[in-house]
């Protein structure tokens, strides 16, 4: 019985192989694409595209609170007991800004200019101790013996924030406490700071009102 010939049957499966393969093709190019695209993203964020990830860090500008201890202590005098640094202050000043001073001024994170300890980490353990920040630094636990002068206590307190890694030009510092506190930073920092009127010795919630606020002669320099 003779064959009988069917037209197009040899194109046809040449077609639908041709089909298949660029199918399978796209498939995989989409396959390596997700995947190249997810490890770029991957290593952006874990840091590990370093010139990325470095530009984006240094576009960044953080806002960071210094806030002056206090005189006053919830841990009673004298005692040996250590507690988290900012629940060691009591001062209005301090409270105030820890609890409504950082919101107000969208800080990233807070840190505490003490007079003994100069810069100190909110959550470090700090026990109770008697020291003053005046034009020196006092020590009362030591009959009143003058540690440091003021410019001194200030200079460590610059250099603990760029060991840190802050940039003094550039990020920007909300100073809350007395003139004791700022007089020797301001020159230094691109920094607010509220100057007390005469007479006064702590913040008020109206203070924390932007406008009286100054700004250092740093700013953006």
């Amino acid at each position: 019985m003779p064959k009988v010939a069917v037209f197009g049957q040899n194109s046809c499966t040449k077609r639908t192989k041709r089909v298949v393969f660029t199918k399978k093709a796209l498939f995989l190019l989409l396959f390596i694409y997700t995947k190249v695209y997810l490890w770029n993203l991957t290593n952006y964020f874990n840091g590990n595209n370093g010139e990325v990830a470095m530009a984006n860090e240094k576009k960044k500008k953080r806002t960071i609170a210094l806030i002056a201890c206090s005189g006053s202590k919830s841990l009673e005098e004298g005692s040996k007991k250590k507690i988290q640094a900012q629940k060691l202050y009591t001062g209005q000043t301090f409270e105030l800004a820890r609890d409504k001073g950082v919101k107000k001024f969208h800080c990233d994170d807070f840190y505490i200019i003490s007079a003994k300890h100069h810069l100190l980490e909110k959550n470090k353990p700090t026990g109770w101790y008697n020291v003053q920040l005046k034009s020196s630094v006092i020590d009362h636990e030591r009959k009143g013996k003058t540690k440091e002068t003021n410019s001194q206590w200030a200079k460590k307190v610059l250099e603990q924030l760029k060991q840190k890694g802050f940039d003094l030009k550039k990020d920007l510092f909300i100073i809350f406490g007395g003139q004791n506190y700022y007089k020797n930073l301001i020159r230094h920092l691109n920094c607010r700071f509220f100057r007390f009127r005469p007479g006064q010795y702590s913040l008020t919630e109206e203070d924390l009102n932007l406008k009286y606020w100054e700004k250092s002669t740093n700013e953006g320099k």
